[in-house]
């Protein structure tokens, strides 16, 4: 069996598990800050390897932002960690290690978890939290691959994520997201009205999405998609945006899906 020990690097939280055969074993979350504050990559060595079992055949590092041959270009939802350097080569393990954007493992897990449903269609996977991106799906491999937090302008040319990332929406509101959120599902005018205008803007960006690679599905995950995207008035206001039918739906795992994505990208190079 190949264990692959992957490490997920978000805004907010890093995530690490093995997978072994399409399962996730000893899954664990903690605050990034807490994890990675100080010493950024000897902190990230030792959790890499704390805990990995001796027969793991791979690492897998996920980045919340822009990568390129294993190079971490920028993290923007974590701008202390350190950017334009090759990860792979700083963490001097003596085991393959592979560095990949989270929404490209995401994808690609999404795409394993969508055929037990017979959905093999193209789709646009997208996360909606602290930070906003996505990936485009053919049906057999990632086709667009773009920061679309940071290369997609809604209103007043401004970057998609500074309208809709939840980092952006604390300092819009003075409050937590969970605070909005929370205010949301019960019903409070201020919260609608705020949640609504951003379900506006997520239908222009879908929009925009759609003059790149058309497609009829599009599959979320994130805190703000899991809470908003079950209210009827949310995809009502979203889908506005279209002419045709378009289905909008959760990933159906989106705790594992990246994890499951990455050992699947893995096994194409091993």
């Amino acid at each position: 069996m190949d264990i692959v020990r992957v490490v997920e690097i978000g805004g907010t939280h890093i995530r690490r598990a093995d997978v072994v055969e399409r399962q996730i074993l000893g899954l664990e979350s903690f605050r990034t800050a807490e994890i990675l504050s100080g010493d950024v990559l000897g902190r990230l060595k030792n959790f890499t390897q704390e805990k990995a079992r001796p027969d793991t055949k791979a690492l897998v590092i996920l980045i919340a932002g822009p990568v390129k041959e294993n190079t971490v270009l920028l993290m923007p939802n974590f701008p202390e960690f350190p950017h334009n350097f090759n990860l792979k080569e700083q963490l001097g393990f003596n085991l393959p290690v592979f560095v990949f954007n989270d929404m490209t493992a995401a994808v690609v897990g999404m795409a394993e978890l969508l055929k037990p449903q017979n959905i093999t269609e193209p789709f646009w996977g997208l996360t909606w939290s602290t930070g906003l991106g996505g990936k485009f799906w053919d049906g057999e491999k990632i086709a667009v691959d773009m920061e679309i937090g940071h290369e997609i302008f809604l209103e007043k040319e401004q970057e998609a994520e500074k309208l809709l990332g939840g980092r952006n929406m604390v300092q819009e509101t003075g409050k937590s997201l969970e605070e909005v959120t929370t205010a949301f599902l019960q019903g409070k005018d201020w919260a609608q009205d705020f949640y609504y205008k951003k379900a506006k803007l997520i239908g222009e960006l879908l929009a925009e999405l759609d003059k790149i690679a058309p497609s009829n599905l599009y599959v979320f995950k994130g805190a703000l998609a899991k809470n908003l995207l079950v209210d009827q008035e949310m995809q009502y206001k979203i889908l506005g945006a279209f002419t045709r039918d378009v289905t909008l739906m959760l990933s159906p795992d989106p705790e594992k899906d990246s994890f499951l994505g990455a050992a699947a990208l893995v096994k194409k190079v091993l």
